[in-house]
Parts: structure tokens; C-alpha cells; sequence
């Protein structure tokens, strides 16, 4: 397998607007609102259109996860049985 051949296998994906909506349920216009004010995953113009690196939006979720101290909390755990 060639540099290229490998490169390209372990290219991350770069997701249009509509498939980050289908994936992770965000609505457009809050994708839109948080490009705006620079808040958001990190998305670039490629022609015309958005598109997402995937470990952006990953990332991003994480980070918002660990500042939500709800999130973090223990009383939204499932009970252990």
C-alpha cells in the first residue's frame, strides 16, 4: 500500500451540514448560531458548502460536557443494580 493509499485510509471525515445534523441532532440554526459567534465546532467552507471535521464536533461535546456540572453530576447516573 502506497503513502497515499494509507493516508487516505485514515483520513478523518469531514461531515456536510446536514449529515452533522442527521448524526448528532443539533438543528441547523444552532449549528449556524454557534459558527457566528465563534462558539460552536470548528467548521470550515469548503466551495460553497460547510463541513465538519469529525474530531472538532467530538471534541467540542466533550468540552461542553465537562463544563455542564449537570452533566458531571452523579445524581443523573443510572442506578447500579
Amino acid at each position: 500500500m502506497s503513502a497515499a493509499e494509507q493516508a487516505a485510509t485514515h483520513a478523518e471525515p469531514w461531515l456536510f451540514l446536514d449529515e452533522v445534523r442527521e448524526i448528532y441532532g443539533f438543528s441547523e440554526s444552532s449549528l449556524r448560531y454557534w459558527r457566528k459567534t465563534r462558539t460552536g465546532p470548528t467548521a470550515y467552507r469548503v466551495g460553497r458548502r460547510l463541513r465538519y471535521p469529525q474530531s472538532e464536533i467530538e471534541s467540542w461535546m466533550r468540552e461542553q460536557a465537562a463544563r455542564d456540572p449537570i452533566a458531571r453530576s452523579t445524581k443523573n447516573q443510572p442506578a447500579k443494580r
